[in-house]
């Protein structure tokens, strides 16, 4: 009788083990997932760090509201040849629309004719 009761003991404390194994692997998971999730939506403001004058670009100073409308975005716009399209460019975070030397790549493209449109997102650049 004394080993049923042993082994029934066993059997408990092996799944007792296994639902905190679970549990903390699921803590871990919604932990490194909110870290990451942070990491990617915070932005931090940098200063600009060229300017299409810079480049003798002619261009126009835009902004528009984001999609939801609470912030307003702001940038450039460089006209080419109306037979070409015009090239948007998007940053990455942590960084704005001169970052990366950007600028100079709009450059060389207004050179040959097409349009581009430079702004910030949301919480970067101006």
């Amino acid at each position: 009788m004394g080993v049923g009761i042993e082994r029934g003991w066993r059997s408990r404390a092996v799944k007792i083990a296994a639902v905190v194994f679970v549990a903390l692997l699921v803590v871990v998971y919604f932990g490194v997932s909110y870290v990451i999730a942070s990491g990617v939506t915070t932005g931090e403001r940098k200063a600009l760090e060229d300017h299409p004058s810079a480049h003798g670009l002619e261009f126009e100073e835009i902004s528009f509201p984001s999609r939801k409308g609470d912030v307003v975005l702001e940038g450039w716009y460089m006209q080419g040849r109306s037979d070409r399209p015009t090239v948007i460019f998007v940053h990455g975070i942590t960084a704005n629309r001169t970052s990366d030397e950007m600028l100079g790549l709009a450059a060389r493209l207004v050179e040959r004719g097409f349009s581009a449109l430079m702004f910030d997102q949301r919480a970067h650049g101006e």
